[in-house]
């Protein structure tokens, strides 16, 4: 029975009986024939599928639909199938086959990369220096090589891909291992470095080494252990660098070395005098916790400089009394300076100091021993004084003696000549003047001939250098200046010698004039 009420919505307004659905729906009998004919159409898609897969023309990338169905239109696997199925269907097979062939050519791509690398990894005759050159010799030798066939038609830009990225591991290796021989070889080299420092601080424990202490005076002890023959046997630095590292480190040291002394000594209230010995300084260091740290050659140049500072302080002390001494003993001669009547050699100190005994100068001086050592330090000075005084005119004196004694002899050594004997002389030295006079005319000539050609020479070739150069720098202007100036002063010391000489003509004619007359009277 069919409610109407109850019918679905898309059944409203229809008939609800049996036939009518039959009618509209089919029986079983027409489902099977469209279930039938729906498997018959899918078998003849899924053997079109297959049939196209089994082409080989299908792999090419350059085969297409239309060239396809020239070839195979009349094949009935090909007209089993509508035109809009086929076409869909050829385009899912070349995508599967393209994507297949792939997928396959990347699998072979990747066996052949891992076989030619385990090749060449089990090849130690390949290292990071062999060319591909030498590395393709050595394959085709490799029987694992030769009896791969897939492996020979690998692709040779992948073949060298693999072969580079070998070597670049090789490389790595190689370069690891050279690191970790050189640390491991630092590391060996550091440690017997530090055995041989720690040698240095043995001897610097026993005293032995110090920041004064020299190579040659330590060289035998250092030499004689086996540390130092390990230093030996490497390169880098040798063990007299180390010596004076070690000793350059103890010298910075002596700052805080000096400076853990004087709390040391102000602690014990101690001070460094002239008379105080190294030992004691030694002891008072040594004694107190802090001085174990304390280098022995820097304890010593402190004690060095703390007596140098002691000796300092005395030697002043002593000047400072030496100059007051001396203000006293000027003070106190002043004194004796200003006395009447003044004090002389034969001076008695008893008697001046009764004079000068209530001044403040005389009572300045502490010790009356030294008021008698300024008083005699003052007549000795009054006594010299006078010595040299008279010494002086007593010589001075004598001088003028022997002046007179001189003059005297002389006086009586030149005796009285004739008159004849005078005349008879002078005439003969006046001619033989006149003749001498003459020859030195003739001299004196030719010099002036010489002087004025030289003179014509020079301002000849004065003339011709400042026509030719006119355009001289200030330095030969200054040189022309100062030859200039010496030309001048010479030109005159010429014109003071020819007015000399004139002179000297003038005087001769006359003497000859005179010597003519008096021939002439005599005769």
């Amino acid at each position: 029975m069919c409610l109407e009420g109850a019918k679905p919505k898309r059944f409203r307004g229809r008939s609800c009986t049996r036939s009518a659905l039959q009618t509209e729906y089919g029986g079983p009998s027409a489902r099977r024939g469209i279930e039938e004919k729906r498997l018959a159409i899918k078998k003849s898609k899924d053997d079109f599928e297959e049939w196209l897969k089994s082409l080989p023309k299908m792999k090419s990338q350059s085969f297409r639909y239309t060239k396809a169905e020239d070839l195979y239109g009349s094949e009935l696997v090909w007209r089993g199938v509508t035109e809009s199925d086929r076409r869909d269907i050829f385009r899912d097979v070349k995508d599967y086959l393209e994507k297949a062939e792939e997928e396959k050519s990347a699998a072979l791509r990747r066996r052949n990369i891992q076989a030619l690398d385990d090749i060449l990894q089990g090849m130690p005759e390949i290292t990071f220096k062999t060319t591909w050159a030498q590395a393709q010799r050595l394959l085709i030798e490799n029987p694992a090589f030769a009896q791969d066939a897939t492996l020979q038609g690998m692709d040779k830009e992948d073949a060298l891909i693999v072969f580079e990225e070998h070597i670049r591991t090789a490389e790595r290796a190689y370069e690891k291992e050279k690191e970790d021989e050189e640390r491991s070889q630092k590391r060996r080299e550091r440690k017997v470095r530090e055995a041989f420092i720690d040698l240095l601080k043995e001897l610097q424990n026993r005293g032995d080494l110090s920041s004064v202490s020299k190579w040659k005076e330590l060289c035998p002890a250092i030499v004689a252990d086996s540390r130092f023959d390990d230093l030996l046997h490497q390169e880098g630095t040798t063990a007299l660098d180390l010596f004076k590292f070690h000793v350059e480190d103890l010298k910075n040291q002596f700052g805080q070395d000096r400076r853990i002394i004087k709390d040391i000594l102000k602690d014990l209230n101690k001070t460094v005098e002239k008379d105080t010995t190294f030992d004691d300084l030694s002891k008072w260091v040594s004694a107190d916790e802090r001085g174990k740290s304390v280098d022995m050659g820097n304890m010593k140049l402190v004690y060095n400089s703390f007596v140098d500072k002691a000796i300092g302080k005395e030697k002043d002390i002593e000047r400072e009394q030496e100059r007051k001494k001396k203000r006293v003993e000027t003070n106190f001669q002043a004194i004796l300076k200003t006395l009447d009547p003044p004090i002389s050699p034969s001076s008695e100190w008893s008697d001046v100091k009764k004079q000068i005994e209530n001044d403040e100068a005389f009572m300045a001086v502490e010790d009356e021993d030294l008021c008698l050592e300024f008083f005699n330090g003052y007549v000795k000075t009054i006594s010299e004084a006078c010595g040299h005084f008279h010494n002086a005119s007593s010589s001075s004196s004598s001088k003028k003696k022997k002046k007179d004694k001189k003059r005297r002899r002389r006086d009586d050594d030149s005796g009285p000549e004739s008159e004849d004997g005078e005349s008879k002389s002078s005439k003969k030295k006046k001619r033989h003047r006149s003749s001498d006079e003459a020859e030195k005319d003739r001299d004196r000539e030719e010099r002036k001939k010489k002087k004025k050609s030289h003179r014509h020479s020079r301002s000849r070739s004065r003339s011709r250098s400042r026509s030719e150069s006119p355009g001289r720098d200030e330095k030969s202007s200054s040189k022309h200046r100062r030859r200039r100036d010496s030309t001048n002063s010479s030109s005159k010391n010429v014109h003071d010698d020819e007015s000399f000489d004139d002179l000297e003509m003038k005087r001769n004619e006359l003497l000859q004039q005179l010597e003519r007359s008096h021939d002439g009277d005599s005769s």
